[in-house]
């Protein structure tokens, strides 16, 4: 196989990388999200900064359970972009997220850039993540707020 069909290879198996961390959390499926990550991934996001896996279940835990920010919710991953390096990738992509147990609407927008993945024995997976969530999401987050008075 040349270099040329292991570079697309890659892409392609990182690519499915991204689809399969919002099918996990869509699907509220811990051990596939889980699957995803090295054991020492670490995340970035408004939310919070978390380091390793334990830290990253807890989190999708209360993320997707009842009540939780992605309750309801389904995630679209686009625009995936992987520079590939080796057993190393850069990995960029932008998020929609859309309600689907209410009237469906797209309620939040971000991107995730500087996001390492590397090839392990079993496959790529995230070894960093970084959300910027988009300034229209923390908009509408206050105007939702109710009014005092």
């Amino acid at each position: 196989m040349s270099t040329q069909s292991n570079r697309a290879q890659d892409k392609v198996e990182i690519h499915e990388l991204v689809a399969g961390l919002f099918h996990s959390i869509d699907d509220k499926d811990l051990a596939a999200y889980q699957s995803l990550f090295v054991d020492d991934a670490t995340s970035e996001s408004p939310f919070g900064n978390l380091q390793g896996k334990a830290a990253l279940s807890g989190f999708f835990s209360h993320h997707v359970g009842p009540q939780g920010m992605g309750d309801g919710k389904r995630h679209f991953a686009l625009n995936i972009r992987s520079d590939v390096d080796g057993d190393r990738a850069r990995v960029t992509f932008d998020l929609l997220v859309s309600e689907v147990r209410d009237i469906p609407r797209i309620i939040a927008t971000a991107r995730y850039d500087g996001n390492e993945v590397v090839r392990t024995s079993d496959g790529w997976k995230f070894k960093r993540l970084k959300q910027l969530i988009d300034p229209g999401f923390f908009k509408m987050v206050e105007a939702a707020k109710p009014k005092a008075g």
